[in-house]
């Protein structure tokens, strides 16, 4: 009988530590996905960071371009007074002023090259600009997908993670009712 018990009690230890090795398996997995977790949502901070620094890099383009434009309506409308103011005075003295009237129309000419060239400039800027805001829009678009796949990832880890928890404490749980079972028989 005692043979018996001890055979028992060499094969419920070996059972008991069979068990201990499952759980601290089942811990050292529970430790990584906590920490694939973490990494998961630090890199998850740092793309929200980026896509404000992103939207914060758009909204001063935006402002840059709309300030060109104020600038460039501002010119025209100064050189269109200008030409206004000119016309007036040519009007009155146009007789006695026909070379210096022939002198104003070139510089007149040159201005327009001049304009014609700025705004040239101008609607090139404005295309790099509006091309590059374009771009960053589209990094944005990408960005925010992949936040979104990231998202996905990181519930679907969540979940797993809480199923790996579950099943953990339901073998805790049987491991528990083995040993309260095997330290009453070792009592009997």
């Amino acid at each position: 009988m005692r043979l018996e018990l001890e055979m028992k009690l060499q094969s419920a230890t070996k059972v008991k530590l069979k068990l201990e090795r499952t759980v601290n398996s089942l811990r050292n997995k529970e430790n990584t996905l906590t920490r694939e977790l973490l990494n998961n949502k630090a890199i998850e901070d740092t793309l929200d960071q980026q896509i404000k620094e992103l939207g914060n890099e758009l909204s001063q383009m935006r402002s840059q371009i709309a300030i060109v434009n104020v600038c460039k309506e501002s010119e025209k409308a100064k050189l269109d007074v200008y030409a206004s103011n000119l016309d007036n005075h040519m009007g009155g003295y146009r007789k006695l002023f026909e070379k210096e009237r022939d002198i104003l129309e070139s510089q007149r000419e040159q201005i327009h090259q001049k304009e014609t060239e700025e705004k040239e400039k101008g609607r090139q800027r404005l295309a790099e600009v509006l091309a590059k805001n374009e771009q960053q829009e589209k990094e944005a678009i990408s960005i925010e997908k992949e936040c979104s796949s990231i998202e996905q990832e990181c519930s679907v880890l969540l979940k797993r993670n809480k199923a790996l928890m579950l099943k953990l404490r339901r073998k805790l749980m049987e491991t528990e009712g083995i040993r309260r079972q095997l330290m009453k028989n070792s009592e009997e």
